[in-house]
C-alpha cells in the first residue's frame, strides 16, 4: 500500500460515511473490509494507524452489531485469556523452578484450553517443592 497517508485513509472513511448515509448495514460491511484491510496491510506508523483506527470506532454500535466481529471478539477474548494464563505460569516457574522453565514451557506449548491451562497454574503456585513440580509437568504429557 505504497503512498498511502493519514490524510487518504481519513478521506476514504469520510467518503463511506457520506455514500452510505442512511445505509448503515453497506457501512457496517464497508467499514469491517476496511479495517481488515488495515490490520493486514497496516500502511501508516502506529500513532497514524491509531487515529484512523480512532475514526472507524466512532462508528463502534453499527460494527458491534455484526455476528462476525462479535465471533471475533469473542476469539480474541479467548486468546487473551490463554496468554495471561500462560504469562502467570512463566512467571511462577521461572521464580520458584527456574531449572523447569523449558520443561514447562515445552509441556504448555500445545495447551490451548484455558481451564487445562489455570489447573496447570494453581499446581504450579501450589507445588511443595521442584520435584513435585517436576512430576506434575512430566505427567503433562500423558494427559495430552
Amino acid at each position: 500500500m505504497g503512498g498511502v497517508n493519514l490524510e487518504m485513509l481519513m478521506n476514504a472513511i469520510g467518503d463511506m460515511v457520506n455514500y452510505y448515509e442512511r445505509d448503515d448495514d453497506n457501512l457496517r460491511d464497508e467499514l469491517l473490509c476496511f479495517l481488515a484491510l488495515l490490520n493486514r496491510a497496516k500502511p501508516l506508523p502506529e500513532a497514524e494507524m491509531e487515529t484512523v483506527l480512532r475514526r472507524i470506532r466512532m462508528h463502534d454500535p453499527l460494527l458491534e452489531a455484526d455476528p462476525w466481529v462479535q465471533e471475533y471478539a469473542g476469539r480474541q477474548k479467548a486468546e487473551g485469556e490463554v496468554r495471561g494464563i500462560r504469562l502467570s505460569i512463566e512467571t511462577i516457574v521461572q521464580t520458584r523452578f527456574p531449572s523447569l522453565f523449558d520443561l514447562a514451557m515445552e509441556r504448555l506449548e500445545q495447551m490451548h484450553n484455558p481451564l487445562t491451562l489455570q489447573r496447570v497454574l494453581i499446581a504450579m503456585s501450589a507445588a511443595q517443592n521442584e520435584r513435585k513440580a517436576r512430576h506434575y509437568l512430566m505427567a503433562l504429557q500423558d494427559s495430552k
